[in-house]
């Protein structure tokens, strides 16, 4: 089970990073937003899987 939720977090790991293009494309100013950063999103998803998978494995 265990190997599973790794291979499910490396996925969701990948998925996440932006794909490498050879022209970057021009700045524009973040306007600013109350927004996460995808990171802070996919610790807070990595750790939702951790606890449903605790839970589950609980006698």
């Amino acid at each position: 089970m265990d190997s599973y939720l790794d291979l499910l977090v490396q996925e969701i790991v990948q998925a996440a990073q932006p794909e490498e293009t050879p022209v970057k494309p021009k700045k524009q100013p973040n306007p600013p937003t109350d927004e996460l950063p995808a990171e802070s999103h996919l610790d807070l998803l990595l750790q939702d899987i951790r606890n449903i998978a605790d839970s589950s494995s609980d006698p």
